[in-house]
Order: C-alpha cells, then structure tokens, then sequence
C-alpha cells in the first residue's frame, strides 16, 4: 500500500502504462496520430474498471519478500528485450515476486513472457492473468510457459520445476496441477515436433494460410488473407447487435452525408454503413475490406436492414490495390 501510494495510486499507474503502450505505436505506419490519440482516450475511459479489476489481482495474489540473495528482478523497464533494442539481461530469480519475466529454451528456438512468477521456499508459482472469457488454450499456454522455465539456464539454473500454475481471470482463478517431470519431457518432445513442422512449412515455396475464427482475429494481415474473407469473415446478418467484426463488400452508393449502401461478401446482404465524418469517403464501385466495424441495434423505421458503423480505429482498405 505505501509503494503504491508513491507511485501516486493504482490510477496513475495505469495511466503510465497506458502511455508506455501507445507510445509502441508510434512508428506503425497503419496507425496515424489521431488514431493513436482516440486509442488512447477510449484506454484512459476503462481505467476505474481496469483499477478495480488490478485490485482483484492483486488482493488474490501472495508477496513475498525478495531474499537478500535475490541477484535482480525481471522489470522490463529495466532491461532490453526482443523489440526493445538489445539482448535481455536475464538474472537468475531469487525470492520473491516477479513481474514479466522472460523465459526461453534455446535449444526450442523459443520465448515467452510470463505475467509472474513467484519464486518462494515451497515452490514456483507461474501466474497468467486473462481479462477476456475461460479458453482451455489458456491451460495450454501456462503448461508451456512451465516448460520454459524448466529448460531456462538463465533464469532457472537450477531447473527447479514449477509447482503450481495459476490462470487468473476477474472472476476467479484457475489453478492447475503443475506437470511432472515425465509430462515435461512428453511435452517438450511434441514442442519440438511442432517447431519442426513449422521450419519444414517455412522452408516451402509458399506460404500455407490455416484459418481459424480465434487466431485470424489477431492477424494483422487477414485483410491480406482470400481464406480468411471465404472461410472466418462473418455474414453480417449473423453478428449481434452492438458487436464488432470484419467486413467485405461492394460499395453500391452513398445514402447520406455519413453513410453508405454496400453489398456484403458473405451472404450478398445489402447494408448500410456509417462513417465517423464527412471526411470519410468509401468508393462507389469498389470492393473494401474493413476491419473492425461495429453492428448497429436495429432501425425501428427499416426493420431487417443491416446497420453497421465505422469507428476511429477502423481500417478500410480498398480492394485491386494489394491483389
């Protein structure tokens, strides 16, 4: 509580981070500076839930002291890492809890950033903590993430197994049994495996697309992707209300100062879309992709019509220039 208060509080914290986050995306070509500005500002509007949920956290989490032995933290505003200009400066962990920390299997090829850890006389606990829905790939990820820390020389020299796995989401915490050796070993084999296949897939002459709903919602070329639009991108008439999804269409004709009438790629659904401004221009004729366009409740006077809106952060590209 006394370092926190320092700090100026949970909310100043949190808003440090925010700017430490936005400032990642300064040199993004895909994002202009009023973009940035309202990603920040719609950031800045969730701090009191994200300064309650921290509190939840935190409240569930153990503390303990840094052993006197303790040759260094984790912090990563203390060190470089991959992104950040340098080689990592990877001091053994000693007791006490630890932030970020970096975790690698050279022998894999592989890295990870675990959220924390916590190094105390009874065992190593591995913390993951998720702010969205329960997943079983999140099992996955911390079980990985105990691999790591067993094959890290750096970090681990001692190899001393993880003890206990923790997912924490804001509801409640998912703790699992940590693997055992023998598990350990099944898994690094069938990693190893993996890695395999993706070095034998990258050696090919091109590129094999695997579309899946969850991870082409965080591909950042899927507007790039012909499978993604055929196989993942959503009909428009199935999406709720108030939700946001990736949009193909044909622009037919401008409806208003600020909207538009398209045709959707999947489903051939007509559609009305709103821009953010006047500014804002879609081209008639033209196929676009969008991503991230919000569904609108329905308009009581044209029931059944599809309303869609463009916000700040939407991205529209159109189609024959990157074809």
């Amino acid at each position: 509580v006394e370092v926190l208060r320092e700090l100026g509080g949970l909310t100043a914290v949190l808003r440090e981070a925010i700017d430490l986050k936005i400032s990642d995306l300064d040199s993004n070509p895909r994002i202009d500076a009023n973009t940035r500005e309202n990603v920040r500002q719609a950031l800045l509007d969730q701090v009191g839930v994200a300064s309650n949920r921290v509190q939840v956290f935190l409240s569930r989490g153990r503390l303990p002291a840094w052993g006197s032995d303790d040759g260094g933290t984790s912090n990563a505003s203390e060190q470089a890492g991959p992104g950040r200009g340098g080689p990592r400066r990877r001091p053994p962990l000693g007791t006490g809890t630890h932030p970020e920390v970096d975790v690698a299997a050279d022998d894999l090829r592989l890295w990870g950033r675990i959220d924390l850890v916590t190094v105390e006389d009874g065992g190593v606990t591995i913390t993951d903590y998720k702010s969205g829905k329960e997943d079983p790939s999140h099992d996955d990820q911390v079980r990985l993430y105990a691999l790591l820390w067993a094959l890290d020389s750096e970090m681990n020299p001692d190899r001393v197994a993880a003890t206990e796995l923790v997912v924490s989401y804001p509801a409640r915490e998912r703790i699992l049994p940590a693997p055992d050796a023998a598990v350990l070993r099944s898994l690094e084999a069938s990693t190893r495996t993996r890695v395999e296949e993706a070095d034998a897939e990258i050696a090919g002459a091109s590129a094999v697309a695997k579309p899946a709903a969850q991870t082409c919602q965080s591909c950042q070329v899927r507007h790039l992707c012909a499978d993604f639009w055929q196989q993942i991108a959503p009909s428009p008439s199935s999406v709720a209300a108030r939700e946001w999804f990736d949009l193909e269409a044909i622009v037919v004709r401008q409806n208003g100062v600020k909207s538009w009438v398209v045709e959707s790629a999947q489903g051939g659904v007509e559609m009305l879309v709103r821009t953010p401004s006047p500014s804002t221009m879609l081209p008639v004729g033209k196929g676009i992709r969008v991503l991230g366009v919000r569904k609108v409740d329905d308009d009581p006077e044209r029931p059944g019509l599809v309303i869609a809106a463009l916000g700040s952060t939407s991205e529209t590209y159109v189609l024959g220039k990157f074809q």
